[in-house]
Formats: structure tokens, sequence, C-alpha cells
């Protein structure tokens, strides 16, 4: 009678079948189908405009993956930096460097892009989301300048 070789301490387990896990991945995979196919509806119905921005979003945040070093200084909203890189204003809107944060850029300007652009037409959604980056670089500057301001003037580092 043949044995089974000895199991080594490195060697992984064995994986374990059982019909609850079964169930589990088959749900999972039908998860991801279900998602794959929304978010291929919502590609093909969006407008030009949106997918841009959408690709934009998706080519910031690729870049920061690949490059993080080198992109974050450059597109990032750094208040030290800001001024000899005034173009940072501009372009923070488009860089994300979390991914749920992409995530929900991404879709939010798929959604509300689908939803807002034929209504407002392109000229005034892309004023729209223009606005709405420089606000939102607006508020966080004032609260990061704000915290070092309040920081240098109480002494502490």
């Amino acid at each position: 009678m043949a044995s089974a070789p000895p199991r080594v301490a490195d060697d992984p387990p064995a994986p374990v079948s059982s019909p609850a896990r079964d169930r589990a991945v088959e749900e999972v995979d039908r998860v991801f189908r279900i998602v794959k196919d929304e978010l291929g509806v919502l590609v093909k119905t969006s407008t030009p405009t949106t997918k841009l921005i959408a690709g934009v979003l998706t080519c910031s945040f690729v870049a920061h993956l690949l490059l993080g070093r080198w992109t974050a200084p450059v597109l990032a909203l750094v208040p030290e930096k800001t001024v000899p890189r005034v173009w940072n204003v501009l372009t923070s809107g488009f860089y994300e460097m979390n991914a749920v944060s992409f995530a929900v850029d991404v879709l939010g300007v798929l959604y509300l892009g689908r939803l807002l652009e034929p209504i407002w037409g392109t000229a005034e959604f892309v004023r729209f989301v223009a606005v709405s980056f420089l606000r939102e670089n607006e508020s966080v500057q004032s609260l990061l300048l704000g915290s070092s301001f309040k920081n240098s003037s109480t002494g502490d580092a």
C-alpha cells in the first residue's frame, strides 16, 4: 500500500470544497457579472464629454499607481508647492491617489454626466465640473493652509 508523501510545513493547505463555499463563490461571480454588465451599459450610454472626463481620471490614477513618487508632487495639490506649480489647482481635481475615491469619482462622473449633460448641455456641464473641482481645491487649500498657519502661530510643529 502506497501512502501519501508527508506534508511539509511550508505546503499550503489543500483547498476545502463545501457546498457553502461553492455557493459563496457562485454568488461573488454573479455579482461581478452584474457589475461588469452595468458598467458596460453605463459607458455605452454616457456622452463623449463624460467619457473623456472619466478617461482622464482613469489615466491619472493609473499614472499614480505606476509612477506615484513622481506624479504626486507634480499633479496633486500641495499647499507649499502651489505657487511655483499653479497648474496644480486644475490637475488636482483629476488626480486621485485612493482607489475608493477614484471609483466614486468615475462612477459619479459617468452617472451624473449621463443625466446632467443632456439637460444642461456640454458647456454648462464642463463648467459645473470645473467649478466643482476648483471649489473642492479651494476648501482643501484653506483647510491645509489654515492649519499650517495655526501651527506656526502657536509654535507647534
